[in-house]
């Protein structure tokens, strides 16, 4: 089983994440990093941040946002993330 460890949530101090979820490429969409990225244009998905996680020990703990985007990379990657 391959696991994930996230830490440093709480570093992150801006208003929304940007996660590279796709490229584009003379019109069409690829979801996979092309050997040249000269001509790709990154496709995001943005994500609201969160306040601060201090004293969060547990998934559950996090603020809502926070759990979201953790949740939305696990479905992106294919795999568990724990904090």
């Amino acid at each position: 089983m391959i696991l994930i460890v996230c830490n440093s949530v709480n570093i992150l101090h801006v208003a929304f994440l940007k996660v590279c979820v796709a490229y584009e490429i003379e019109g069409k969409e690829i979801d996979y990093v092309p050997y040249d990225l000269d001509d790709a244009t990154p496709i995001y998905k943005s994500f609201p941040c969160w306040d601060k996680t201090e004293g969060c020990r547990t998934f559950d703990s996090l603020p809502e946002t926070a759990q979201s985007y953790i949740k939305a990379l696990e479905e992106m990657i294919g795999t568990k993330i724990r904090i």
